[in-house]
Order: C-alpha cells, then sequence, then structure tokens
C-alpha cells in the first residue's frame, strides 16, 4: 500500500520530463536591430572624427540624434515651482541615514501638480551620494 504513491509520483516525474526539457525555440534569434547604425566617430556631414580636439563638436551632434529622436527636450523650470520639505527623520535605516519627504509643488501651489520625492542621505558620510525615489506619503 505505501509504494503505490511512490510509483505514481515517479509516472508523474516520467510523463513530466519531457515537457521540462523542452528547450526554447526563440532561444537562437538575432535581436532586431537596425540593420545601419551610424558611426559615432564620423560627422554628420561624412567627415571622420581624427583628433581628440574635434570630439566635443561630434559629441554635439550625437546628443543632439537623442534630443530629437530618442529623449526629447527636458522643459525647463516652471517659474513658480516651490519645495516644501516635511517628515525628517534623522534616525532612518537605523540612524544610518536621514530621511526627507519634500513636495515638488509645480505651479507653487498645495492643491496644484506637484511630485513627492523621498531622499535618504546616509548620516556618516561628508559629501554622500543621495538615493531619491518616488514617494507616496510617509505618516510620522
Amino acid at each position: 500500500m505505501t509504494t503505490r504513491p511512490i510509483i505514481i509520483a515517479v509516472c508523474a516525474l516520467a510523463m513530466a520530463a519531457p515537457a521540462l526539457c523542452q528547450s526554447n525555440p526563440d532561444q537562437y534569434r538575432q535581436p532586431v536591430v537596425p540593420a545601419h547604425l551610424p558611426d559615432a566617430l564620423v560627422f554628420a556631414n561624412g567627415t571622420p572624427v581624427a583628433t581628440q580636439a574635434q570630439w566635443p563638436k561630434r559629441r554635439e551632434e550625437l546628443l543632439a540624434l537623442f534630443t530629437e529622436q530618442m529623449y526629447g527636450r527636458t522643459p525647463g523650470r516652471p517659474p513658480k515651482m516651490r519645495f516644501n520639505v516635511y517628515n525628517v527623520d534623522r534616525h532612518a535605516l537605523g540612524g544610518k541615514a536621514t530621511r526627507e519627504q519634500v513636495s515638488i509643488l509645480f505651479l507653487g501651489k498645495e492643491d496644484g501638480p506637484r511630485m513627492d520625492l523621498l531622499v535618504y542621505i546616509p548620516n556618516s558620510i561628508k559629501r554622500p551620494p543621495v538615493i531619491l525615489g518616488l514617494a507616496s506619503p510617509i505618516d510620522g
């Protein structure tokens, strides 16, 4: 009587084994990429970048391409934007960091468009890196 569950389990594993061993049919497909990417060391007019002094001009061209074709331009700061720091905890993360919540008021009004930012600043470092995250307000 006790061998019956073992036999059923072995049979189930034997039947499932082929499904577990199947390979991914797409694993060898190449990613779709453009057929031609522009050479980073050739100016838009076809002239090669030949010296280190020419690189800043080519870099400007590349950044303009990214701005125009991918990311867009960052809008400027709204003239009435304000920052409201609240809920400061100087003993966050067991005393290792200071946590601040900052409301960014884009039109300078509490009832206008806003974004809450959660900031963690390490306490033990003079000029620390900062960890930022979009926040839901923390009470307390």
